[in-house]
């Protein structure tokens, strides 16, 4: 079963004009989440698998490869996950 990434708790955000502002309370620290990022984070709202959202980018960007994807993907959810704003949802 893959894991599955969800919004951490410690993370208030907000859209703002196609960006999501996002604070982490616990560090208090603001973060700007634009194109790649702003797709991906409804998906982690709710909760989302690597591969959620590997298809959510390339359905959005059809210029996209899925290794492409996946490398990007990848990359986005260890820096969110190092900087606290989601972690890995209860089972």
């Amino acid at each position: 079963m893959d894991t599955v990434y969800r919004v951490s708790d410690a993370t208030t955000w907000r859209e703002l004009d196609g960006e999501i502002v996002a604070l982490d309370t616990a560090e208090s620290v603001y973060y700007a989440i634009a194109g790649f990022g702003a797709v991906l984070w409804p998906k982690l709202v709710t909760g989302a698998s690597p591969q959620e959202l590997i298809e959510q980018v390339t359905s959005t960007f059809a210029d996209v490869t899925p290794d492409r994807a996946a490398a990007d993907v990848d990359e986005f959810i260890e820096s969110c996950l190092e900087n606290g704003l989601i972690e890995v949802a209860a089972e």
